[in-house]
C-alpha cells in the first residue's frame, strides 16, 4: 500500500457560522484507502472515521459446519462495505493492510457475523486457521461534515492512518499531520441556519445593543413582510457581540403594535413550561435557538388595516418588540447566605423594530 499525501495548501474559507457545510482534502496516493483521522476540529464538525469493532468469540472459524464466518456482535456493517483488520491472530489468509492487500468486502451478513471477499462481488475468503482475536474496522470517507456556531479562524490536523513511510502497521510513534486552516465568518445572512430549514424568519438579538437583525439581510426601512392570516415561526437566537448564547429563556413574548396609536395588534409567545408549551427551544449549546409562532390575525389588526387601505396594497409598518425572561437560581450564592436559596428573575426587551403587514387578499 503506497503512503499517501494529503495536500496542506488547501484551506477552507468563506462559510458562514451555523451554515452547514462538508469538506473533504484532496491528496494522492489512495489517503482515504482506510480512513483519516482529525484533531482539534471545531465544535459542530465530525468526520467519518469508523469506530474500532472488537471481534467476538468464536472470533472466526476455519472450519466445520460454519467455515470462513467472522464473528462481531452488532458490527453494523452491510453487504458491499470496505473493511480491514486493525489486528488479528490466527485467520491465515486474512492480514492487516500492508503492500499488496488488507481491504476487503463484507458479504452474507448477519447481525452478529459476516464472511468477507477480495473483491466487491467476489468469493468468500477461505482462511485456513480459526482467527482467535482481533479487531476490524470499516474503511471511512474522511468527509468533515457539520457546522461551526462561533466565528474565527481554526487550525486542525489531518491524518491517514496509513500515512508512513513503509508498510502497515506504522512503526510506533511515526505520523504525519497535515494542517489546515478554517475560516468561519459572523453569520450575516447568505443561507438559512442550521436548524431552521422550517421555512421559518430567522431573527437575532444581541443581549447588549438590544438591535434586531435577520440571519439573511433583508432591504428597505422593515425588516421584513407579514400578510394578514399568516401563521410563521419565528427561529429567535441570542447573540453577544457576536458570539451565539443559550439563554435558557423560561418566558418569550412578541408584541406588535400600531405605529400612531401604541395600540397592541397581536402578540405572541408566552411560557416554556405551558401545556402545551408557548414556545420551544431547539438545538444545544451555543447552537440553540427558540422557535414561536406567530399568527397574523385578530380583531384589532384587521381594524387598523382599515386605515391604510390602497389600491396598490393595503399594508403599514408596525412596531415589533421581543421581550424575554431567565430565571437565575441560587444567584445569590455564598455572597449573602441568609438569601442562598433567592432566584433571580431577569427580563430583557429587543429594540423595537418595524415590520410590514399586509392585507392578506386570498385569506377565506
Amino acid at each position: 500500500m503506497s503512503a499517501p499525501t494529503i495536500d496542506s495548501t488547501q484551506s477552507i474559507l468563506g462559510y458562514k457560522a451555523y451554515e452547514t457545510f462538508s469538506f473533504l482534502a484532496g491528496g494522492s496516493g489512495s489517503p482515504d484507502i482506510l480512513y483519516w483521522q482529525a484533531s482539534s476540529l471545531p465544535a459542530g464538525l465530525s468526520i467519518d472515521a469508523p469506530a474500532e469493532k472488537a471481534l467476538t468469540a468464536p472470533f472466526g472459524v476455519a472450519s466445520g459446519d460454519t467455515p470462513d464466518i467472522i464473528t462481531c456482535a452488532a458490527h453494523g456493517f452491510a453487504n458491499g462495505d470496505k473493511v480491514y483488520f486493525q489486528s488479528i491472530a490466527g485467520g491465515a489468509g486474512l492480514v492487516v493492510p500492508g503492500a499488496a492487500a488488507g481491504v476487503y468486502y463484507v458479504r452474507d451478513k448477519t447481525t452478529d457475523t459476516f464472511k468477507l471477499s477480495a473483491t466487491l462481488t467476489g468469493a468468500a475468503i477461505d482462511f485456513s486457521t480459526d482467527i482467535t482475536a482481533g479487531s476490524i474496522r470499516k474503511c471511512g470517507t474522511s468527509l468533515i461534515t457539520g457546522s461551526v456556531s462561533t466565528p474565527g479562524v481554526y487550525v486542525f490536523g489531518l491524518k491517514a492512518v496509513n500515512m508512513f513511510t513503509g508498510t502497515w502497521p506504522a512503526p510506533t510513534g511515526e505520523s504525519a499531520v497535515a494542517y489546515f486552516t478554517l475560516g468561519i465568518e459572523a453569520s450575516d445572512g447568505s443561507s438559512i441556519a442550521a436548524g431552521s430549514a422550517d421555512l421559518g424568519i430567522d431573527i437575532n438579538i444581541d443581549v447588549i445593543t438590544r438591535e434586531v437583525s435577520l440571519a439573511t439581510a433583508g432591504s428597505g426601512s422593515s425588516l421584513f413582510l407579514l400578510k394578514e392570516h399568516d401563521t410563521v415561526i419565528f427561529n429567535i437566537r441570542f447573540k453577544k457581540a457576536g458570539t451565539a448564547l443559550n439563554p435558557q429563556p423560561s418566558d418569550l413574548n412578541i408584541a406588535f403594535k400600531e405605529l400612531e396609536t401604541e395600540n397592541v395588534l397581536l402578540s405572541a409567545g408566552g411560557s416554556k413550561t405551558a401545556t402545551p408549551p408557548d414556545f420551544v427551544q431547539s438545538g444545544t449549546g451555543a447552537s440553540a435557538f427558540c422557535q414561536v409562532p406567530v399568527t397574523v390575525s385578530s380583531d384589532a389588526l384587521a381594524a387598523a388595516l382599515t386605515n391604510y387601505e390602497d389600491d396598490a396594497g393595503t399594508k403599514f409598518n408596525a412596531l415589533c418588540e421581543i421581550e424575554w425572561k431567565q430565571t437565575i437560581t441560587d444567584y445569590f450564592g455564598t455572597h449573602t447566605p441568609h438569601e442562598d436559596t433567592d432566584d433571580l428573575n431577569l427580563v430583557s426587551s429587543s429594540k423595537t423594530f418595524l415590520v410590514t403587514i399586509e392585507r392578506d387578499l386570498v385569506a377565506n
